[in-house]
């Protein structure tokens, strides 16, 4: 919880906006929002959820699922990563 009230914090709204370096810094989150978005322009998606595995696209994934849908699909890969963690 900490991290992410990091990430939103706005920062720079001490100084009159007319002494601001930057006028639409917003906050850490933005910053990564924008990555996030140039990345996925990139690999041709306009329209979400889409999600990406290891550079490859999941199609199999809803923008109807429930949090547990999520984990449920997620759960097979989060263990083989784990798995492959221990053994190198």
């Amino acid at each position: 919880k900490g991290e992410m009230l990091k990430l939103l914090t706005v920062t720079g709204l001490d100084k009159p906006y007319e002494e601001r370096e930057e006028h639409n810094a917003g906050n850490q989150m933005t910053a990564l929002l924008k990555l996030y978005v140039k990345q996925s322009r990139k690999s041709g998606v306009h329209v979400s959820p889409t999600v990406f595995v290891n550079g490859l696209e999941d199609g199999a994934v809803s923008s109807g699922w429930t949090g547990e849908q999520w984990m449920e699909h997620f759960q097979p890969m989060l263990q083989a990563a784990e798995c492959a963690t221990a053994t190198a």
